[in-house]
Order: structure tokens, then sequence, then C-alpha cells
């Protein structure tokens, strides 16, 4: 983690909690000027994006009457736009506004199981604004037996990884630029089965090994 002072660079080693254990301040040079504008361009990029995130859901007239059927449908659309390579956007930015309109204009405590998991299937494939915006809601399904802890962990987990935080449950991983399957960091990782086993997922090494990655516990 690094930290910026005019000419000169400051370091701050963590441990596996993030506690920081030691601070390096030298002088910066071209390299970390670079570097340090870099990760502002992204942080502003990334903010610019959220920002329009926030916009591009468009309120529908829905009818409440209905929510089952219609969540019902997106659910149907969802899946069939990721049967093949190509994600139509379209349908998910369609089916995000459904979604979002039916929460914000529906009475939420009539939803069933199926609503439960259309939504977060929904949610799951949107943005972390909207996953953040209705999290709380989610977990409450979860409370009501109507939504598996697992769905919501893994939604956690792309949130967290969004704001550039260690994941809770290791459930996300990225391919580097040698083409390998790699794990995003995960925040207390000696405990990491403890949790996964909590909300109903199985250890974190059978999970990795689907995608090849032989991952040691530091």
């Amino acid at each position: 983690m690094f930290g910026s002072d005019g000419d000169y660079i400051t370091e701050y080693y963590t441990n596996n909690e993030d506690e920081i254990k030691v601070v390096l301040i030298r002088k910066s040079n071209s390299e970390d000027r670079e570097f340090i504008k870099s990760l502002r361009d992204s942080v502003n990029a990334v903010k610019k994006l959220e920002e329009e995130n926030k916009r591009i859901v468009e309120l529908l007239d829905v009818d409440c009457s209905t929510i089952s059927s219609q969540l019902s449908h997106v659910y149907t659309l969802d899946q069939e736009n990721r049967r093949g390579n190509n994600i139509d956007l379209a349908i998910d930015k369609t089916n995000l506004s459904i979604v979002v309109s039916i929460l914000e204009k529906c009475d939420r405590s009539l939803f069933t199981e199926q609503d439960f998991l259309a939504t977060w299937l929904v949610l799951q494939h949107s943005n972390s604004y909207q996953m953040k915006k209705y999290l709380s809601f989610l977990k409450s399904g979860v409370e009501k037996g109507l939504l598996a802890a697992s769905r919501v962990a893994l939604m956690e987990d792309r949130i967290l990884i969004s704001e550039n935080k260690p994941q809770l449950y290791g459930s996300q991983v990225y391919m580097d630029g040698k083409g390998k399957w790699q794990v995003h960091k995960i925040k207390d990782v000696e405990s990491v089965d403890q949790r996964r086993a909590a909300v109903g997922l199985g250890p974190l090494s059978d999970y990795l090994s689907k995608w090849d990655i032989d991952y040691k516990k530091e």
C-alpha cells in the first residue's frame, strides 16, 4: 500500500488482517509517480463508472399483482442470455430495470423463494452500486429461509473486490497476464473455510481446484 507526499513515497506493509505493521518513507522515483498517477486515474474511472451505473436503471411501470410471473420471466431471460459466449447487455439492462422497479414500487414482503432467487441473480449480474443498495434485502431472504446464504456470500465477495478490499469467502477469481487463474486476496485466510462452511460452501481448496489453482494459505 502506497501514500504520496510530494517528493517522498510512503510504503505501508500490512499483515493478513490489513493491520499496518511497517511504514517505510523513501524518496520517490519516476516509476512511483507513474504508478500513483495510474492508480488515481483508475480510482477516478471507477468513481465515474459508479455514477454512471446509478443512472442506468430506468424505473418502469410494473404491475405489483404479478411480481412472481415477472420475476420468473426475468430469471428465464437471464439464464438464456448466458448459455452462449456473447451476453446481450441490453437484456441485462432491461432485467435490472424490471427488478429495481419491483423492489422500489411493490411490497417486498410478498416475495417468494423463486422471487428472491431471480432478484439475486439479476443483481449479481449488475454492478456494485445496485448490489450494495439491495444487499440487506437479500439478507432478509436468507433470514426467512427463502434464499441460500451462499448466494449472498458470493455477492459480498463481489462487492468487496469492487472496492479493492480482500474478499471473505474466496469466491472471486481472475485470469492473470499469463493466462493462469488466480484467486483475489482473502481476508483472514486461516479461517476462510470456517466462514465458507457457515454459509454452506465447501472447502476453499476444492472450489479453487475447478480453476487449477493450487492455493496455499499464507
